[in-house]
């Protein structure tokens, strides 16, 4: 780098923002730049002192008081381009680059503003990335026997899709075992078929032995369930699926997750 050049990382490095950002803005032709005989991007100091300054505009109107911002953006940018903002920001399909191409700055100035006026939001594009991911994962998930019975059991009593989340796991993968439901933690097992008696056909329940949930859902079938306290059975026990089971009033019910009884 010269006293009077600076490269694409040099003059990153000088405006603060990523060197993707400077080479894009370059070829935008919102930074002067100028290329070698190699295609190699060049910036002069001025031409970056230029871009930095114009930097500084578009982000000054959010020093000022909370009121006088809507007046002084419209100012700049157009009449009623606050609320065109706004309604950008909150449009989860609306990319950054777009709102940088709409206001004619860059995207770490989209980002800035995004941090300022909704400090809770998250990043768009990852937002947009982690749910397309989970989208796809959680309907991998479904395709298990026993996660596709726990859920249409659950949507068949009193919950909605909304009660009923899937915790992330290694790698962001979905668990297939472990849900909330509820606010609950719900390990889900499949009862092991033992043997068919006069009575009806006996299944052995078996405990986690590490894991603590709230709850447990125990698959009898396709539409047949147990849901129980982990206190209220021991790490292995025996279920008879006929009436007079002892664990028969837990059967196709989620009443116990409403109650204080064992």
């Amino acid at each position: 780098m010269s006293n009077s050049s600076y490269g694409s990382r040099e003059a990153a490095k000088f405006l603060g923002i990523r060197q993707a950002s400077v080479l894009s803005q370059a070829r935008r032709g919102r930074i002067g730049h100028t290329k070698n005989d190699g295609g190699i991007v060049y910036f002069s100091l001025e031409e970056l002192e230029v871009y930095k300054e114009r930097q500084r505009r578009n982000r000054y109107w959010l020093s000022l008081p909370r009121d006088e911002r809507p007046a002084a953006f419209d100012a700049k940018y157009g009449e009623g381009c606050y609320d065109e903002l706004l309604g950008m920001f909150r449009d989860p399909d609306v990319r950054y680059a777009r709102i940088a191409d709409k206001f004619g700055v860059c995207d770490e100035s989209v980002n800035f503003w995004r941090n300022k006026l909704f400090p809770k939001q998250k990043n768009k594009g990852r937002d947009r990335q982690v749910r397309a991911t989970l989208g796809i994962r959680r309907e991998e998930l479904l395709k298990y026997p026993l996660v596709r019975s726990f859920y249409d059991n659950c949507l068949r009593g009193p919950f909605s899709e909304d009660d009923i989340m899937f915790i992330r796991g290694y790698e962001n993968y979905l668990m297939k075992r472990h849900v909330r439901l509820h606010g609950k933690d719900v390990f889900l097992r499949k009862a092991v078929m033992r043997n068919n008696t006069a009575n009806g056909t006996s299944y052995q329940l078996t405990k986690s032995k590490t894991g603590k949930p709230d709850f447990y859902y125990f698959s009898l079938g396709e539409k047949d369930f147990l849901f129980l306290r982990p206190d209220s059975f021991p790490l292995q026990t025996a279920f008879t699926d006929d009436p007079g089971s002892k664990y028969y009033r837990f059967r196709n019910n989620f009443d116990v997750l409403f109650s204080n009884a064992d």
